[in-house]
């Protein structure tokens, strides 16, 4: 009996591990970390989750202000924490941060991710480029919505 219970309690907790999907962006300026444009996948984590996110997403913003511990994050490219997955990549005045969630085919949630700043880049480069010298300027939407 006792081992049916444990069988069952396991069918319970054990669920097939779910794709990884690339759940918010954030799009920074390289130079200090400033939020430039932000973008979320609608209702697809629990509000406990997108406390956690909150949490770990301001922590590393903090963390990128600073150049020593920025160029660290960036050459570590990705730091998991409770089953999400932040993404650092930069290219010229920016710096694109991702949050994935799920491991189930991570690697395919990563090249999406470092798809989206290839072409964030290729399209909106030069605009991209006048950061540093105009730091008014007022960006039109880059980001991709993320579909749900």
């Amino acid at each position: 009996m006792l081992a049916v219970c444990r069988t069952w309690l396991k069918s319970l907790t054990h669920r097939p591990p779910a794709e990884a999907s690339l759940e918010q962006l954030f799009l920074l300026h390289a130079a200090n970390a400033a939020l430039l444009q932000f973008t979320a996948r609608n209702n697809s984590l629990t509000p406990a989750q997108r406390r956690d996110v909150a949490t770990t997403v301001t922590y590393l913003l903090s963390f990128l202000r600073e150049r020593t511990h920025r160029e660290q994050l960036l050459k570590q490219r990705e730091l998991t924490v409770d089953g999400m997955t932040y993404a650092f990549r930069a290219q010229g005045t920016v710096i694109l941060l991702g949050v994935i969630y799920g491991e189930h085919e991570l690697a395919v949630a990563l090249e999406s991710f470092d798809a989206v700043l290839h072409e964030v880049y290729t399209q909106h480069g030069a605009l991209l480029g006048e950061l540093d010298t105009n730091p008014g300027l007022r960006l039109p939407r880059i980001l991709p919505e993320l579909s749900s």
